[in-house]
């Protein structure tokens, strides 16, 4: 019974799974980003219309009669649907970005080059997506993650703020039939 040894992975092998995996990871958040921003621009174009389309909609020629219910449930629906675009926009809004430096990337390539001692450039390349030897400074990675949880937490905000000027229109919509 022979035993064959392991395969030994050198340094490099293992330094570039971490860069892969950092790469991956940032590039996951930053799909989820642009999944959420795609999404809040069609919700945004969604209220919008509804938005303008509400008045329009109560123009029956006076065959309706205001009541309190109906304008409460106009108010509340125009309130809700603008939230919903607050928070859309909101969603779109600048993000914060902590990309590895250029700068930087040249310099280490300018030592790698001059075949100058320090790091090796893996090393240097993983160090820049993930920050692990500077604990206090956000990595990109980092910071794409909490982006991205922020953007989905407002674009919930906007689902929940057009699912409320939903119900209301359908109170509305209830009353107005009520009444013709």
């Amino acid at each position: 019974m022979s035993t064959t040894p392991e395969p030994v992975q050198s340094d490099d092998d293992e330094i570039n799974a971490f860069k892969d995996q950092a790469r991956w990871l940032l590039e996951w958040h930053n799909k989820r980003n642009d999944g959420f921003a795609t999404r809040s621009v069609a919700l945004l174009g969604f209220t919008g219309v509804t938005l303008a389309l509400l008045p329009r909609g109560l123009d029956l020629n006076g065959r309706i009669q205001a009541t309190g219910g109906i304008r409460v449930c106009l108010v509340l629906a125009a309130a809700f649907l603008l939230v919903a675009a607050a928070f859309c926009l909101a969603v779109l809004a600048r993000q914060t970005s902590n990309a590895p430096s250029i700068k930087k990337l040249r310099e280490q390539w300018r030592n790698f080059a001059d075949a100058k001692p320090g790091p090796r450039p893996a090393a240097q390349v993983a160090e820049e997506f993930l920050h692990g030897q500077s604990v206090e400074a956000n990595s990109p990675v980092d910071l794409a993650f909490t982006e991205a949880n922020r953007r989905g937490r407002r674009f919930a905000g906007a689902v929940i703020s057009l699912g409320l000027a939903l119900l209301a229109l359908a109170a509305l919509v209830v009353q107005i039939f009520w009444q013709l």
